[in-house]
């Protein structure tokens, strides 16, 4: 009878060991695409969902409905209609809901480019209530909250 010896008993246990790691890679890998693939799939939906609320939201709040240039015909051109609607907030984190070529836009004081709106022609300096001071092709503009509002 032949018993086995020390080399034999490596070799096993080294063939196994990395027998089970590729495995385990090989498991690993496909289940991080899969749940890539779900994560992918998840933010296309929260996506599209934020999409149709701000839409929504755009109709109710503001009374307006999304329109496109083929919309609103070849001559027409949107009016300079600028204002603030709102400004809320706590302390130096605020809010401003603006009008800026009579399309709704929403900025937060921390970034430039409006969070939601279609303009980005406008570029936030600062919310400074009653006002909202922005920059439009380099040149200032401040526009501030009416009275009664």
């Amino acid at each position: 009878m032949k018993t086995p010896n020390d080399k034999q008993f490596r070799r096993f246990g080294n063939i196994l060991f990395f027998s089970v790691a590729l495995w385990l890679l090989g498991a690993t890998t496909a289940l991080a695409r899969e749940t890539a693939a779900q994560q992918a799939t998840i933010d296309e939906l929260l996506r599209l969902d934020s999409q149709a609320a701000l839409v929504a939201a755009k109709k109710n709040i503001f009374g307006v409905t999304q329109q496109t240039p083929a919309d609103l015909g070849p001559n027409s051109q949107p009016s300079e209609g600028n204002q603030v609607l709102a400004i809320y907030g706590v302390g130096k984190i605020l809010t401003a809901e603006v009008l800026l070529d009579s399309e709704p836009h929403v900025f937060k004081n921390s970034r430039a480019r409006p969070v939601w709106g279609p303009s980005l022609l406008y570029r936030l300096e600062r919310i400074v209530p009653p006002c909202v001071h922005f920059k439009k092709t380099g040149k200032p503009h401040i526009i501030c909250l009416r009275k009664g509002r």
